[in-house]
């Protein structure tokens, strides 16, 4: 299976409704596939571990139910600028340096064709 049709199936199950009621067999697959997502990504010599995905079941678990509480939240705006980095942890944590953060802003061409839309 595509990692992409994999990923979209995986968000689709997380957040698309089906939750904590979820039929067991659904959840059970969902479990399944974001392990195997997980190893393959990361490291998927982890397959060669007797048990692994029974061993990673209680992570996995957890992992999914916090991905949903963080889903149910509204996203609070992130102030995109240089001035920010130092005094936000989320650009720390994506821009390496304050630079960083106009340089990559203005490589993106959907951001760009989309400012000279914008009635200032």
């Amino acid at each position: 299976m595509a990692v992409s049709t994999l990923f979209e199936r995986i968000v689709q199950s997380l957040f698309g409704g089906a939750g904590d009621g979820a039929e067991p067999e659904v959840e059970r697959r969902l479990v399944d596939d974001m392990i195997e997502m997980v190893v393959e990504t990361v490291e998927p010599r982890v397959r060669q571990v007797r048990h692994y995905n029974q061993k990673l079941q209680g992570c996995m678990r957890g992992t999914i139910a916090h991905l949903r509480e963080i889903g149910k939240a509204p996203f609070e705006p992130v102030m995109m600028a240089r001035g920010a980095w130092a005094g936000d942890p989320r650009l720390n944590a994506f821009f390496a340096t304050a630079d960083d953060v106009p340089a990559c802003l203005g490589r993106s061409r959907e951001l760009r064709a989309w400012v000279p839309l914008m009635n200032w």
